[in-house]
């Protein structure tokens, strides 16, 4: 059952059982970063996991300071993102963050696919959530 849409900063979240779907609208500051990861803490404890289908068409950037809070929170709560709408500049900012938390963790970061559409980043996670089994 998806719960009603919450709102902080410019974005929204829905929460649909173990799957966060955000849709991101202007900048992501560290503000929104600190927001977000009280959702996915509260997603990770009730399910044991937490996927992420993301809607970054109007995303204009991510903060220096939110990348860096992302980068020190990536501690395996997330699974797996999805991303849609991503312009190629959103794209390599997300592509290096995660290599940086592969790197900084040493170890497997979250899978982090980018797709066409919502319907395509559904099936992607339905396919994750297959492989990660029961939590």
């Amino acid at each position: 059952m998806a719960s009603e849409p919450l709102r902080f900063g410019p974005h929204t979240l829905r929460r649909e059982a173990d799957i966060l779907v955000l849709r991101m609208n202007g900048p992501f500051t560290l503000a929104d970063a600190t927001q977000f990861y009280v959702f996915v803490e509260q997603v990770h404890t009730e399910h044991g996991r937490c996927f992420l289908l993301a809607d970054v068409a109007a995303l204009d950037n991510i903060e220096m300071e939110a990348r860096r809070y992302v980068a020190r929170r990536a501690e395996g709560h997330i699974e797996a993102v999805a991303a849609y709408g991503a312009n190629p500049v959103i794209r390599t900012v997300a592509e290096l963050l995660f290599s940086a938390i592969r790197l900084m963790r040493k170890r497997t970061s979250a899978q982090l696919a980018f797709v066409k559409d919502e319907a395509e980043g559904r099936r992607w996670l339905a396919e994750q959530r297959a492989h990660a089994g029961e939590p």
